[in-house]
């Protein structure tokens, strides 16, 4: 089954392998009225989340899931939850270099920074 994304796909860290889950579109308008009446994240059940199912390919704007559980709709919300036996660490390594640029004209404080690195190797 090949999911077509109007816009093309937004975010750059899907990847293949990742397992491909969406929220009906009815749920989402569900959880705009939980927000708009004041409701927080807490409030919204996710009880109807269904798993699509492995990522297979990957185009500008579309996905490929070769054995899908069921099939979303047009107007379903669809997200994906990363292979975890294959992102299952930190960054790993030695060393790491950072660039921050403040590409504002006006001046810009930096209050933290910080990174959770695993050493690769002893």
């Amino acid at each position: 089954m090949i999911i077509k994304i109007t816009g093309g796909i937004r975010n750059v860290s899907l990847q293949v392998g990742d397992v491909a889950y969406f929220i009906p579109g009815t749920a989402i308008s569900q959880i705009g009225d939980i927000y708009h009446t004041g409701g927080t994240p807490d409030d919204i059940s996710f009880n109807n989340t269904y798993k699509v199912g492995t990522v297979d390919s990957i185009t500008s704007d579309s996905i490929t899931i070769n054995s899908p559980n069921i099939t979303p709709t047009v107007d379903d919300f669809i997200m994906f939850r990363k292979n975890e036996s294959v992102n299952n660490t930190s960054l790993i390594g030695y060393y790491a270099e950072v660039k921050l640029r403040n590409d504002s004209p006006d001046e810009a404080e930096l209050f933290a920074l910080s990174a959770e690195i695993a050493e690769s190797s002893k």
